[in-house]
């Protein structure tokens, strides 16, 4: 959600799902910000949120990652817990997922999240079939 809404420009979309899950990304980190929408992500989101700006040479984006997405901010960051870790293995079993997938869903269902949001339609697929999250694609935000 973080890259689509930093790291995208809607009208440089290719096509109108992307330029929809910008726009969704934009419109729940507004919520998020307002204090209007509680949302969080595994730890393991810093890692995977870096590694583009980090490429690019895109040092203050980098920094604004570093210094926004911190325990308890408004996008707050949940440790990667044994229980976590432990929850992932049974849902890789389950669901066939790729690791950071699986740590994903596994911390929405561990945080007692009610929705998944995320734009891959696997992953939102398989939060769905859990049955104990809803998957939500970024594309499908209003």
């Amino acid at each position: 959600m973080l890259v689509y809404a930093t790291e995208f420009i809607p009208s440089d979309a290719t096509d109108e799902h992307l330029a929809r899950a910008i726009n969704g990304a934009r419109l729940t980190l507004a919520l998020i910000a307002n204090g209007e929408l509680y949302a969080a992500t595994p730890e393991l989101t810093l890692l995977e949120v870096l590694v583009g700006p980090i490429k690019r040479g895109m040092t203050e984006l980098v920094e604004l990652y570093k210094t926004q997405l911190v325990p308890g901010g408004s996008l707050d960051m949940l440790p990667v817990t044994r229980t976590v870790l432990e929850e992932a293995a049974k849902i890789r079993a389950a669901h066939n997922l790729k690791p950071p997938d699986a740590i994903h869903l596994a911390s929405a269902i561990t945080a007692n999240c009610s929705i998944l949001l995320c734009n891959d339609h696997l992953l939102s697929a398989r939060g769905t079939a859990s049955g104990e999250i809803e998957g939500m694609l970024l594309q499908d935000v209003e």
